[in-house]
């Protein structure tokens, strides 16, 4: 029987982005802990990233088909560019769960790649996500939600209109997330290079 790992494709995010990102999670934690909001897994700097799709528990074998399809998709898409901005919650900030930093994709070309994923990918037997993408970064996870009820919005308000900055995403990657006591450990299993004109991406195996 094959191994299987856990895995998903995200764009990463310029450290510099990461870093304005990080003041503004680290004054939200703040808040809520003077407020006596319920526990928050904190996501670490170092975890943040912009999650494209998640494909869960997959045969070892199989990352490799994955990686081949992203090779593809990837040199006919060009690099993106973003903007990181606001802050928010899921499914809604009177019954938080997720707090996040959306990202916007002014010219759209963020939903175009990620529909050309869903589609390739679907190909190889991946099934289509049924929710609408709404690209963001995760800053926390709630863990006891009941409490937070109706909590979370003074807290975020002061930081709704917040702007990190634009950026330009220049490939996409494949990684391994492995579960440790410690938290979720990364590691880039492929990287493409967005390249709009259909030159060979760059790959890296590890």
């Amino acid at each position: 029987m094959s191994d299987f790992i856990r895995t998903f494709l995200a764009l990463e995010v310029p450290v510099e982005t990461l870093r304005r990102v990080q003041k503004t999670r680290d004054e939200l934690r703040s808040s809520w802990e003077k407020a006596g909001g319920p526990a928050v897994r904190w996501v670490s700097l170092d975890a943040m990233h912009l999650t494209l799709k998640f494909l869960g528990e997959i045969p070892a074998p199989s990352a490799d088909a994955v990686a081949d399809a992203l090779q593809a998709l990837a040199a006919a898409h060009g690099p993106i560019e973003l903007r990181c901005a606001g802050v928010g919650a899921f499914p809604s900030l009177e019954r938080p769960r997720v707090v996040w930093a959306g990202i916007e994709d002014p010219a759209g070309a963020l939903a175009k790649l990620v529909e050309a994923i869903e589609g390739r990918l679907a190909d190889l037997g991946f099934g289509r996500e049924s929710r609408p993408f709404r690209p963001h970064l995760t800053l926390g996870r709630i863990k006891d939600p009941r409490r937070a009820r109706g909590g979370m919005e003074p807290v975020v308000a002061p930081h709704a209109a917040a702007d990190f900055g634009g950026f330009a995403a220049r490939e996409v990657v494949l990684f391994r997330s492995e579960l440790t006591p410690s938290g979720a450990r990364y590691t880039a299993l492929c990287r493409a290079r967005l390249e709009a004109h259909g030159a060979v991406p760059e790959r890296e195996r590890r």
